[in-house]
């Protein structure tokens, strides 16, 4: 069974083994942003630098150059496609919502396999569902909802299958970018400060799921959440120069938008 995580730069920064494993394990890796902020409401400067310092942070840990990103919220805007298409990167939104993010306590986390009990009820066949990893409740709670769909004839994929791409990397824009040492001296750029530690979401994942006359058996979840830190890692995204969207919109308008 694998899925897909929407990973967050400061996470990767402070806990780079979790990112690791999981792409080992063979789950696909998309960008969730650097401070989990409303992208709308930044300015251009800092919508590229959350989404190029999240793409750093990713590469710097796999090795890999990633196409897609999932605005946090769900929320976008034109303005935002425009500058993540410069980058070579493609939104991905969803379709069915766990709630788990809504449910992070060990009171209310017995609501979610309802949920995913509620959606084979009402005959879905396909989805691209969400869920999260933001403590160890929304981790574990997996398992059951895993089985729920699997027992009802669900297949679990990954993006790359769901959308038929042959995979969810080899971003060429980011690569070159990289390669090329563009970073400069010119003054600094942080991304959006609005966020506080305590408001941060660690992950996201998400998956897709079809019907199947064959569906699989057997399947297992084991999913550690990392625990919350207080330490910023602010200061330490601050050692990257500010980015000029202009030079963006100079590059190929490569892909679509997905949701």
């Amino acid at each position: 069974m694998k899925a897909t995580f929407w990973v967050m730069g400061s996470r990767i920064m402070e806990y780079p083994e979790v990112l690791l494993d999981a792409y080992q394990a063979g789950h696909e890796i998309g960008i969730h942003t650097f401070t989990h902020p409303h992208l709308p409401s930044l300015n251009d400067d800092q919508i590229i630098a959350e989404l190029i310092l999240t793409a750093r942070a990713i590469y710097e840990v796999i090795g890999e150059y990633p196409r897609f990103f999932r605005p946090p919220f769900g929320d976008i805007d034109d303005r935002v496609r425009n500058l993540a298409k410069s980058m070579g990167l493609t939104a991905v939104l969803w379709d069915a919502d766990s709630q788990d993010w809504d449910n992070v306590n060990n009171t209310t986390m017995s609501k979610i396999p309802g949920i995913f009990k509620a959606w084979m009820e009402k005959g879905m066949n396909y989805s691209i569902s969400l869920e999260h990893d933001y403590w160890q409740d929304t981790a574990s709670i997996a398992v059951d909802c895993m089985n729920i769909l699997i027992d009802s004839g669900m297949i679990i994929i990954p993006l790359s299958e769901c959308i038929g791409v042959s995979s969810v990397y080899n971003n060429n824009i980011l690569q070159t970018f990289f390669e090329s040492e563009i970073f400069t001296d010119r003054p600094k750029t942080h991304p959006s400060t609005r966020n506080t530690a305590s408001s941060l979401v660690s992950s996201s994942t998400s998956f897709a799921t079809s019907t199947t006359s064959n569906p699989t058996t057997t399947a297992s979840v084991n999913v550690q959440a990392p625990q919350l830190k207080s330490s910023s890692v602010l200061s330490q995204a601050s050692v990257i120069g500010v980015l000029i969207a202009t030079m963006f919109f100079l590059l190929p308008d490569l892909f679509n938008d997905w949701s």
